[in-house]
């Protein structure tokens, strides 16, 4: 289903039209600026940050998500608070909102019925990620 909204995402996406020329004129390829302005909402301050920045993600990465046999997303589909909110139809639109419109976060974190659930996402990702950098080997 993920799959679909994304592809719908993609291909109903209209960029908009005065960022699209301010980028344009700033010497930026037309690709990379429909990639930044999907990415980032139509945002022109952050695609341009986007288009600016050393570590630009691959538009295909920013889409991928995280990897369904990963630690990160076994543990938040474990949670038996995260399995409870997953059942609410509101939450479920939040979470598909966001994946069209990542800047709506603050939104629906701000929502009574949704931030619980999206709030304890956030910990639990940041919790693992956080695990997984301390189990990496240091450089020597």
């Amino acid at each position: 289903m993920i799959r679909c909204f994304r592809a719908y995402k993609r291909k109903v996406f209209r960029p908009s039209a005065t960022a699209l020329s301010n980028l344009k004129e700033m010497g930026f390829a037309e690709a990379d600026i429909l990639d930044a302005l999907r990415i980032n909402g139509n945002n022109q301050d952050t695609a341009c940050d986007w288009l600016l920045s050393d570590k630009k993600p691959n538009f295909e990465d920013v889409e991928e998500g995280l990897d369904p046999d990963g630690p990160i997303y076994k543990s938040i589909m474990s949670n038996p608070v995260v399995q409870l909110g997953l059942s609410n139809p509101k939450t479920f639109l939040a979470l598909l909102h966001m994946l069209e419109n990542p800047t709506s976060a603050c939104r629906w974190l701000s929502d009574p019925d949704t931030a619980p659930i999206l709030s304890q996402i956030f910990r639990i990702y940041h919790a693992e990620k956080h695990s997984l950098q301390l189990a990496r080997p240091f450089p020597q």
